[in-house]
């Protein structure tokens, strides 16, 4: 009787199902390093740009409300530059003050276009006060304003 004799395929079948795994493995690691990479890459860059859209935003924000506080600046220059809310500002003569400022004013309390902006951020007021040398408020008479008080 003679003993069997181990095949040689089943050793290249075997070694070749192994080789087949290791090398499956592998690509399976390899690709989920890589899409964990590329994801991340991917995170970082969206992020960048969330950041960098945040921040012109803001700045178009802050350079609006900028170019509004320029505009209302020059606009009470102008108004304390006018010779007749002056004169009634000497005389001490509120009444006087607030209609010449409403006057003055009408454009902005009318909500029209000032400084040729018509995309909303025109100057708009619904009323307005003045002030003492104290900083306190001096009252409008009844028939300028007191419904707005």
């Amino acid at each position: 009787m003679s003993t069997p004799r181990p095949r040689k395929d089943s050793g290249a079948g075997n070694f070749r199902l192994r080789l087949l795994a290791a090398m499956m493995l592998t690509v399976s690691a390899v690709t989920a390093v890589v899409l964990y990479f590329a994801e991340r890459n991917l995170a970082a860059g969206v992020r960048q740009n969330l950041q960098q859209e945040f921040q012109s935003k803001v700045g178009a924000l802050l350079g609006a409300q900028e170019a509004r506080l320029a505009a209302i600046t020059e606009r009470c220059r102008a108004l304390a530059k006018s010779v007749r809310i002056r004169a009634a500002l000497e005389e001490g003569d509120v009444a006087d003050l607030y209609l010449n400022a409403r006057v003055e004013l009408r454009e902005v309390l009318a909500g029209n276009v000032i400084g040729g902006e018509s995309d909303g951020r025109a100057l708009r007021a619904e009323f307005f006060r003045f002030l003492d040398a104290r900083g306190a408020v001096l009252p409008p008479s009844r028939a300028e304003g007191a419904e707005k008080a």
